[in-house]
């Protein structure tokens, strides 16, 4: 089955900015979700690295359909224009974090545009 996909829509990443160092293998990054209304998207976080000051990860994320099967729960039918026009979004994590970011960011690439969508921790 192929996976799941957003016309028009690329997924470049997440940048997690904090104010202070941090020590990344402190910090479990799990998966993201991406709601409007009735409709959602799940994303993978696959691989991160920090920066050379270590105050910033940066993650590749992936659509994972094998741990986030397609059902009720998971439909991936959000839409480009949910993206462009407002979308909650959640990164979940292991476990309480040392230090709060200051922000989480998903960019995606629309139509040739890079937009950036803010998420909350969870």
């Amino acid at each position: 089955m192929k996976n799941p996909s957003i016309e028009g829509v690329e997924f470049l990443g997440v940048t997690i900015n904090f104010e202070v160092p941090i020590e990344r293998h402190l910090y479990d990054l799990g998966s993201l979700r991406l709601v409007s209304g009735n409709r959602n998207f799940v994303l993978d976080v696959v691989k991160s690295y920090t920066n050379e000051d270590e105050t910033e990860i940066r993650c590749e994320v992936e659509i994972d359909t094998e741990t986030f099967p397609i059902n009720e729960e998971n439909n991936y039918q959000l839409t480009a224009t949910d993206l462009m026009f407002g979308v909650n979004g959640t990164l979940y994590i292991g476990q309480e974090w040392e230090e709060e970011p200051q922000s989480i960011t998903l960019f995606v690439k629309i139509g040739g545009m890079t937009k950036a969508i803010d998420l909350k921790i969870d």
